[in-house]
C-alpha cells in the first residue's frame, strides 16, 4: 500500500502545469459568481430596510464592483456577458 502512496505522490509532483491557459472549469465559477450576486440583490430588494445602512451589502456600488469585477472574466462569453448586463439592469432598479 505504501508503495501506492508514494508513486501518487510523485506522479502529483511531476503533473503538468497549467502554462497559463484558462481552467476548464472557468464558465461555472463564473456562473456561479453571477448566480450569488444575483440572487443577493433580489434578496436585497425584499429586504433592504432591515440591513443597517452602514453594511456594505446593502450598497449598490459593493455589487456593482463585484459585477464589474466578475465581467472581467466573462468577456470571454457572450452568454455569460448578457447575464452580466441583466443583473447590472436589476441592480439599477434598486
Amino acid at each position: 500500500m505504501s508503495g501506492i502512496k508514494t508513486r501518487r505522490r510523485r506522479e502529483a509532483q511531476h503533473a503538468p502545469v497549467n502554462l497559463g491557459r484558462p481552467r476548464m472549469n472557468w464558465y461555472c465559477d463564473v456562473e456561479r459568481e453571477l448566480s450569488h450576486i444575483e440572487g443577493s440583490i433580489r434578496l436585497l430588494e425584499q429586504t433592504r430596510s432591515y440591513f443597517p445602512s452602514s453594511a456594505s451589502v446593502s450598497d449598490p456600488a459593493y455589487w456593482r464592483a463585484r459585477l464589474h469585477a466578475v465581467r472581467e472574466s466573462a468577456e470571454r462569453n457572450n452568454a455569460l456577458l448578457r447575464r452580466t448586463d441583466e443583473i447590472f439592469a436589476l441592480l439599477d432598479r434598486l
